[in-house]
């Protein structure tokens, strides 16, 4: 768990660092590594952060304020191990909770008119059809959310890029160098994403400033 820099705290009074102290007190079993940023150094940075200190040998993304179908994670993992696969791909499914509640059952999630962030190829891909698809046919979503990575693969594309403290097209930035170092790529179009595209940085507000 990656701390950046929130000075941010719950209902309860708690930090991160208290929150999480106390979530592992009533979760022995598991184990978080805590790591804190001095000051708040954006996404791009946030993310380069968990994935070096990640102990496992395949990074999923997954934004906060979205979810994943019981079988996501079996799934990916399954295939990823199956085809040997560096990039393993699942559909993202957009919409929201009525009332924009935070959360609930997945039969209430309210499918959105304009669906985004769906392309995905369906099927294997080697080398250097991934970029082809992605940056020429643009048939592979640019976001990283929905996808796993082999961690070792990853680490060698965050080691090659300079701190950077971004605020958009982090992802295509570092998909970008992925899509040229992945060696496979397995697309499954099944919708085990959800996508709440109702909130945060992704959602329908207008940028009226750069300031």
């Amino acid at each position: 768990l990656v701390r950046d820099g929130s000075e941010g705290k719950n209902e309860q009074d708690q930090n991160c660092k208290q929150i999480v102290k106390s979530f592992c007190k009533n979760h022995k079993k598991i184990k978080v590594n805590f790591i804190q940023h001095s000051k708040n150094l954006g996404l791009f940075e946030a993310r380069k952060t968990a994935v070096f200190n990640a102990k496992g040998e395949y990074v999923f993304i997954l934004d906060s304020d979205d979810f994943l179908h019981p079988d996501a994670l079996e799934t990916v993992y399954t295939q990823a191990v199956q085809n040997n696969a560096d990039i393993v791909q699942i559909k993202l499914f957009g919409g929201s909770f009525p009332n924009d509640e935070i959360s609930g059952p997945i039969e209430s999630f309210l499918p959105a008119q304009v669906q985004k962030l769906t392309a995905i190829y369906s099927g294997v891909l080697l080398e250097r059809e991934i970029f082809t698809k992605l940056i020429v046919e643009k048939t592979i979503a640019s976001c990283l959310i929905g996808k796993l990575f082999n961690k070792e693969m990853l680490v060698n594309v965050y080691n090659q890029l300079p701190f950077m403290k971004l605020n958009f097209q982090e992802d295509l930035l570092v998909f970008f160098f992925v899509s040229l170092a992945a060696k496979k790529y397995v697309g499954i179009k099944k919708d085990l994403y959800f996508y709440r595209q109702t909130s945060g940085m992704t959602s329908e507000a207008e940028i009226t400033s750069l300031e």
